[in-house]
């Protein structure tokens, strides 16, 4: 079952030490990218996760921009290797 999600009741967040950009979703689920860092300033984002229950609803996209906004604001090259977000990079460049 899907449950609607109010996109302007979403925060996202940073975890540097964990490497992700997350959202809590509720108390035991969230949705989030992570990446690695392969030097000073380039990244490689390699994985997006929703939950099935939550998809549908643009979580996915919102973190996407935020983590590109995030990565491009701070000049870093982002290496995608993550299908998802390699599918909204040609989407945002189109």
């Amino acid at each position: 079952m899907e449950q609607n999600v109010n996109q302007n009741d979403l925060t996202i967040q940073h975890d540097v030490k964990k490497k992700k950009f997350f959202i809590d979703l509720d108390t035991d689920r969230e949705a989030c990218i992570n990446y690695e860092r392969l030097g000073n300033d380039e990244v490689l984002l390699y994985h997006t996760e929703v939950p099935e229950s939550f998809r549908h609803n643009g979580i996915a996209r919102k973190l996407a921009t935020e983590v590109f906004k995030y990565f491009e604001d701070n000049q870093e090259k982002m290496i995608i290797t993550c299908t998802y977000l390699q599918k909204i990079t040609t989407e945002l460049r189109n």
